[in-house]
């Protein structure tokens, strides 16, 4: 919608004042306007003018009203010029049962706005609004033709920049560390504000009327710009029909009757306190009432910010909305309400996210004291609580289904390729190089096979060899990906996984230590990479590390050559840390029943770097 030119239909019954509006409209505005009256166009293009055209058949009739708003259409696009036209939805004669409806189906292809008088919001791709003060009509029609969605992203993007600028210089540059994006209505509080508003206003007709939001978000043109730009004309209409007085005075009546959940109130009035913290809070809604309740809640700190590069962004929400900024955070927080107010189709697109497109997210049951059923699997989006601030320091809940390892280890010990694999490692002929050399290709084999398959693929754009574009795939976030060698034994295997993903970060660690937070900052997925895991212990203290110390909420995906069953089956040391920690995934070329420790010369790390002599 936002690329055609503008054509705005001035609709209204006869006697309404079309005629008189669109002179005063054309005296006002002037170029680049073009203005139209609908009747002048047929009489201009009927043989014998309009008495020939009443005259007419009906088919007749249909045929030149037609060619008269596609001559319309084809001068407003050879021009590039907006055009405004004065017309007629329906005749209704005295007498008649019903009206005769005299809009074409080539109108509703033509017009991209309608501005008529109390007319119901329509289901095509037409914006409407109806007004009873039509000094309003010359600010409706320049916003029309200068509003795009591009105009739309500028503006706004302009504005958070501005507001960043204003925080830099009253916090001081570059204090600002973390910037926490949240959704406002059924992310903050288990409420709607356009619901509450248009109940307020509508009073007692709103139990027997659907609230014109409703209406326009479940209609065909669905959450488009073109939707969110009716729902705005819904607002306007309001404001233009009543005093601005009384429309700030239904804003702040239903501000007043907000309750935020006590967890986001902590959380909101504790970073305000903090310079290196910057919550923002965005609204498809009314941001006048938003102001009020955050102005309530929090005093008088209520601000919408961007973050500037390397500032960690956090972004917490609700519905289908949010996935789109949840997928450009660095962490992200589904908040989830009782199941009467959740968004319905959230949990498969979740799930898409999720599966398809590399997002790692948590979820917040909120109000806490509540007992509610969770979205999706929690090994998929991991249940988590906070109380205030601790947002930044969320640990997973213990899972539900205390068997939740089982389907968090992935091992190929059957397979005919795992067995042609292993063969070479363990070899005792074999060292050094030719040893490290079957590990890398154990690495890239699970890689390939199973870590593929774990995080899953997003589409790449790949040269052919045809000089064109084809499609490819690549680790989903592969540069959001760090691989961590386990040293010294894990090295020669990482360099495997890391020949598979080209893109990710690659980093040598003895100790969990050695894991600074610079390596895994703004990362979505860590894998560390290890030869042989026998206790689990190494393992278990580098996750312990990771979620206590560094980030908790992306994927960590252990990769090692052969474990040891017991470590990652029932009670195993291994398995209570799935069990424990949350959104890990072990994979492994076999699983062995074997629990003898290697040392000197059966030493695996020894054997690789040819240093049994030294053990």
């Amino acid at each position: 919608m936002a690329s055609r030119t503008p054509i705005i239909g001035l609709y209204g019954v006869s006697g309404c004042g079309k005629s008189f509006l669109l002179q005063e409209l054309q005296r006002k505005l002037g170029p680049p306007y073009t203005f139209y009256e609908g009747s002048q166009v047929i009489a201009d293009i009927v043989p014998g003018g309009l008495s020939a055209f009443q005259a007419a058949t009906d088919a007749q009739k249909f045929h030149w009203r037609r060619l008269a708003i596609n001559k319309i259409r084809d001068s407003s696009s050879c021009t590039g010029q907006p055009a405004i036209v004065a017309g007629h939805f329906m005749f209704w004669s005295e007498g008649d049962a019903v009206g005769q409806v005299v809009c074409t189906p080539d109108d509703l292809l033509v017009y991209t706005h309608i501005i008529y008088l109390d007319t119901p919001i329509p289901t095509y791709n037409i914006l409407f609004i109806a007004l009873r003060n039509p000094e309003t009509i010359p600010d409706l029609l320049r916003t029309f033709t200068e509003h795009s969605n591009h105009s739309n992203t500028t503006l706004a993007k302009a504005r958070l920049e501005e507001i960043f600028r204003c925080a830099s210089l009253a916090r001081g540059k570059g204090a600002v560390k973390t910037v926490v994006v949240l959704d406002a209505d059924r992310t903050l509080g288990p409420f709607d504000t356009g619901s509450m508003l248009w109940e307020l206003v509508r009073g007692g007709a709103a139990a027997t009327t659907p609230c014109p939001l409703k209406t326009v978000f479940s209609s065909r043109i669905g959450y488009s710009f073109g939707a969110f730009c009716q729902a705005a004309l819904v607002y306007q209409e309001l404001i233009c029909n009543e005093s601005e007085e009384q429309f700030e005075s239904h804003c702040r009546q239903v501000a007043s009757n907000i309750q935020l959940y006590p967890e986001f109130v902590s959380l909101l009035q504790s970073v305000t306190q903090d310079r290196t913290v910057l919550p923002i809070v965005i609204t498809c809604g009314l941001g006048r009432i938003w102001t009020h309740i955050l102005r309530t809640a929090l005093g008088s700190y209520a601000e919408a910010l961007s973050a500037p590069h390397g500032v960690r962004v956090w972004a917490v929400g609700d519905s289908v909305l949010d996935l789109s900024m949840m997928m450009k955070a660095d962490q992200a927080v589904v908040v989830v309400g009782s199941e009467s107010i959740r968004s319905k189709s959230m949990d498969s697109a979740l799930s898409e996210a999720i599966d398809q497109h590399g997002l790692r997210a948590v979820q917040v049951l909120l109000p806490s004291d509540k007992v509610m059923k969770p979205r999706l699997d929690i090994a998929k989006l991991p249940v988590v609580r906070f109380k205030g601030k601790d947002l930044f320091e969320l640990r997973p809940r213990q899972p539900i289904n205390t068997n939740i390892h089982s389907s968090s280890i992935m091992h190929a010990t059957d397979m005919a390729a795992a067995k042609l694999l292993m063969t070479p490692t363990r070899d005792a002929s074999l060292a050094g190089p030719a040893l490290r050399e079957a590990h890398r290709q154990v690495g890239r084999y699970l890689a390939l096979q199973f870590v593929s398959e774990v995080v899953g693929l997003e589409s790449s754009a790949t040269p052919h060899v045809q000089n064109r574009t084809t499609e490819g795939y690549r680790l989903c976030s592969e540069s959001k990906t760090t691989i961590v060698a386990l040293m010294r034994g894990g090295e020669p295997m990482a360099l495997g996984v890391s020949e598979v993903f080209p893109l990710s970060m690659f980093v040598h660690a003895k100790e969990p230590s050695d894991l600074e937070p610079h390596h895994v900052a703004g990362q979505q997925t860590v894998i560390l990479v290890d030869c042989v895991v026998n206790s689990g212990k190494s393992i278990i203290d580098f996750v312990r590390h990771i979620r206590g110390s560094l980030v908790w909420s992306f994927l960590i995906v252990v990769v090692v050559g052969v474990a040891q069953a017991d470590s990652v089956k029932g009670d195993g040391a291994l398995a209570k840390c799935l069990e424990q920690n949350g959104k890990i995934r072990v994979v492994t070329l076999r699983l062995s029943g074997n629990k003898y420790t290697g040392r000197g010369g059966t030493d695996t790390g020894n054997r690789l770097f040819n240093t049994t002599h030294l053990d």
